[in-house]
């Protein structure tokens, strides 16, 4: 009884900061588009947001939503699922980490001197780990609710069917379906945060 209370004690605030980040990134995405003077958010991609004077405000925005990933890492992580969960638990810690050096690291090969660029292995990594997050999660989440083992999964499917058409698209619409897929792991993301947040209710019940 005491390790369950521990356990409800750590759920709201893991919630609660991964929805703060991804608003956070979901905010600095639109003043930045709004700010970045000829920027197109349907033509340029968000990278394109990422690098040049006013970087930092989507730098910013990704650090938020990796600090809110890796809120969410440790509380998905509380729960005693067996293997196949604490792998898709570390799954979504690499994605935070990810995230972040992808900020931090600030080099997306936009012809700057002197820049170790990794952003497109970053790009490829991110996208790997995104899916084996959901798929590892889904019996886990299956069995404490089947609409979230469902959300999940459709979630995973949706991902790794649209992410990679990312690569094919036209230019001229780079911007517009980058922002559509990760629309994806941003209703995840505020999904996951939710189902941490109701979980402290229904285990301080029983």
């Amino acid at each position: 009884m005491h390790s369950s209370r521990d356990e409800s004690a750590s759920v709201p605030w893991t919630g609660a900061v991964a929805a703060a980040g991804a608003s956070v990134l979901v905010v600095t995405d639109l003043v930045g588009s709004a700010l970045v003077p000829g920027y197109d958010p349907v033509r340029n991609s968000i990278s394109d947001l990422a690098a040049g004077r006013l970087a930092w405000i989507q730098d910013l925005g990704l650090v938020a939503f990796a600090i809110g990933l890796a809120a969410l890492a440790w509380g998905l992580g509380r729960r005693r699922a067996g293997r196949t969960w604490r792998a898709g638990v570390v799954c979504v810690a690499l994605v935070a980490l990810d995230v972040a050096t992808i900020a931090l690291h600030d080099e997306y090969g936009d012809r700057d001197r002197g820049g170790f660029v990794i952003h497109l292995e970053l790009v490829y990594a991110l996208g790997g780990l995104f899916a084996l997050a959901t798929l590892l999660l889904i019996p886990g989440l299956w069995r404490e609710r089947r609409a979230w083992g469902i959300f999940d999964a459709v979630v995973g499917a949706a991902w790794i069917v649209l992410a990679p058409i990312f690569f094919i698209v036209p230019t001229r619409w780079d911007g517009l379906y980058e922002r559509a897929i990760a629309l994806i792991v941003l209703v995840w993301t505020f999904g996951m945060a939710w189902f941490l947040m109701r979980r402290r209710r229904r285990v301080s019940l029983t």
